[in-house]
């Protein structure tokens, strides 16, 4: 069937249509397409353009319209692969980050409180993928100019992100873990987050995590007690009834004993 292809990209898609994508018919292929026109390095910034990205949120935002359909379960995994590809290209989310900033990123974090454990854990992670890595760019990200694309990010983060944060942190694993990672990144470049961390209660909890043997104890939930007291934004007194001396001295002598 592929004889009459020259290009090997093509032949992949037909033949990864007969496997992992073997659900996906007629016109729902196209999305295969994309996907090796995105995995490679001549089409890639050739085709990643305003049109396309507005293209793929409308698919995002439309890819579980029915539940159990195996179909949506493959064009979803193209979608998230293509996703992937995207965030692996730092020119390229720099060349085209306020399209993806207004179109793509707001759908992406809204599946966050889909039904689907699969879906909510890949949209966190694609979410993570590609904010974190604008939140490092001072060019697109910094908090004392405020320019347009920080006061974006700071919507995307306040408005569509921590209203879900709760469910992130008591969601089934990896879905906590991810949530740390990212939240890491926005408290260390931006403390004003934490004003509204602990408007939402999320301060105690994230202070329960930071214990020697406690489940989400990790080296994010450190970055992230570490930039909450450097913020200066919670007193003292409430730092120390939430045992923040007695926690760090467990710490201490854990690692004292381990090394």
């Amino acid at each position: 069937m592929t004889d009459g292809y020259k290009s090997a990209g093509l032949k992949r898609v037909l033949q990864g249509s007969k496997k992992e994508f073997a659900n996906l018919k007629g016109g729902l292929m196209m999305i295969l397409a994309i996907g090796e026109m995105m995995n490679s390095s001549s089409f890639k910034s050739k085709i990643c353009k305003q049109n396309m990205i507005q293209v793929l949120a409308y698919l995002f935002e439309n890819c579980e319209f029915q539940k159990d359909n195996k179909t949506l379960e493959e064009f979803r995994t193209c979608l998230f692969q293509i996703l992937e590809q995207m965030a692996k290209n730092s020119k390229l989310l720099i060349s085209n980050s306020k399209d993806i900033l207004e179109s793509l990123l707001p759908v992406i974090v809204k599946k966050i409180e889909s039904d689907s454990n699969d879906v909510r854990f890949q949209s966190l992670k694609a979410f993570t993928d590609f904010i974190t890595q604008y939140l490092c760019d001072e060019k697109i990200y910094n908090s004392e100019e405020n320019n347009e694309s920080t006061q974006c990010i700071n919507e995307l983060i306040l408005k569509k992100l921590f209203p879900h944060y709760g469910l992130i942190l008591s969601d089934a694993d990896p879905m906590p873990l991810f949530g740390l990672k990212l939240l890491s990144v926005v408290v260390e470049r931006n403390s004003a987050f934490v004003v509204i961390l602990n408007k939402l209660k999320l301060i105690e909890i994230l202070f329960q995590y930071f214990e020697v043997n406690h489940a989400k104890f990790n080296s994010f939930t450190v970055k992230i007690i570490r930039a909450i007291i450097h913020s200066r934004e919670i007193e003292l007194v409430d730092l120390m009834q939430m045992n923040i001396i007695d926690k760090m001295n467990g710490i201490f002598e854990n690692v004292m004993k381990n090394n």
